[in-house]
């Protein structure tokens, strides 16, 4: 990580706790180059907004055929934007949480984030004059 670009970016959400690493040979290491999947987006989206889900009782998250690769950590997170509409799955049911996320999904949900006025996941008056100065419709 020392010296990449994105190095005080990643150190930041670090301590936050946002981000972490993976381990590799029993340390905790941040591969900067490594595709993000869809199950950690989920779990850094969630991380982000400080959400303390749980085990929520009032969720009724989507079962996926895949459900079994849904990784531990991301799993409450899936289940809660789930079953708010924020995250879906592929039209086979399925989620492929170990799937890198594409540019356009992440936009996709973030979007949904935005305008979801149900939704506990981001501030939306913080996020509505940004929204209107990019052109979106609230």
């Amino acid at each position: 990580m020392t010296g990449r670009w994105s190095e005080v970016y990643v150190n930041g959400l670090g301590n936050a706790e946002l981000v972490n690493g993976m381990y590799e040979s029993n340390k905790l290491v941040f591969k900067p180059g490594k595709n993000t999947t869809r199950g950690e987006f989920v779990k850094m989206l969630v991380a982000a907004k400080g959400l303390d889900i749980g085990n929520n009782t009032e969720q009724n998250p989507i079962s996926f055929l895949d459900s079994k690769d849904i990784a531990s950590y991301a799993k409450n997170g899936v289940d809660y934007l789930t079953s708010i509409g924020v995250v879906n799955g592929y039209v086979d049911n399925t989620l492929k949480p170990k799937k890198p996320i594409t540019r356009e999904e992440v936009a996709k949900i973030i979007y949904d984030c935005i305008i979801r006025s149900d939704a506990t996941i981001l501030d939306n008056r913080s996020f509505s004059n940004k929204a209107f100065k990019l052109g979106f419709t609230i």
